[in-house]
């Protein structure tokens, strides 16, 4: 409800200067409507599960396949080969934001932000592979038959951080179809980031998102993953076994 956020409602508006103004409002007391897990990782977003894949190969023909699609050398462009290799066979948690959910991310671990990039990338490219068990092509479900594909090409905001407990972590913001906006907030960079801390906000539209680690910590870690009801911002991810 709007209630738990901050509005003004004698305003016209509720005082939103635009559409993208209420668009990343934010909560009234986060500590309050979103209270922070004492999980090792927790949510970064108010999102709704899409995958959660294991073994995550360095490179694969993303544009041609339905499978194994995440390519982590074209999803974690700019970020040094040393890291990006340290997640193959590592594994991803992807969820997706819905256009009235909360729209700002938090770090879902604590460690030292040794990574922040906006990756430009394709707007409204969709994976028009052909549905043997239906018989067509994605058709209107493009945009939802294509998340795992998005990470590859869209535009993103790519943050590594590097943790005591558990390597280093990835998270990638990604802009769905028109959604070319991912702020990172700049401050940041080479700092150490607490656990369910702001770090930046998508902008005008849907949303998804990834967490990625390393294949070294994945059998560590015990993963809740809430595969059909929204997965609340600072709620529990993984805890160490």
């Amino acid at each position: 409800s709007m209630d738990e956020f901050k509005h003004n409602k004698n305003k016209k508006h509720y005082g939103f200067k635009s559409w993208n103004d209420f668009f990343i409002r934010e909560f009234k007391d986060i500590d309050k409507s979103r209270p922070m897990s004492d999980a090792l990782v927790v949510s970064a977003c108010d999102a709704i599960y899409v995958a959660f894949k294991k073994n995550i190969k360095y490179s694969t023909d993303f544009m041609r396949v339905k499978g194994d699609i995440y390519s982590l050398k074209d999803m974690l462009f700019n970020v040094p080969d040393n890291i990006v290799k340290k997640f193959v066979g590592g594994c991803i948690y992807q969820a997706y934001l819905s256009a009235e959910t909360y729209h700002r991310y938090h770090s879902p671990v604590e460690g030292k932000l040794v990574h922040a990039d906006v990756v430009d990338g394709s707007l409204f490219l969709v994976n028009n592979f052909y549905d043997t068990n239906e018989n067509k092509f994605c058709g209107q479900d493009q945009v939802m038959k294509s998340q795992q594909f998005l990470p590859n090409i869209q535009t993103r905001g790519i943050c590594i951080f590097k943790t005591k407990e558990i390597g280093y972590v990835g998270f990638i913001a990604i802009g769905m179809t028109e959604v070319s906006s991912c702020i990172i907030y700049d401050n940041l960079l080479n700092k150490v980031v607490k656990k369910g801390q702001e770090i930046g906000h998508f902008q005008y539209g849907g949303s998804s998102h990834l967490l990625i680690f390393e294949k070294k910590y994945m059998n560590k870690l015990k993963f809740s993953i809430n595969r059909k009801t929204l997965t609340k911002l600072r709620s529990k991810i993984a805890c160490l076994k």
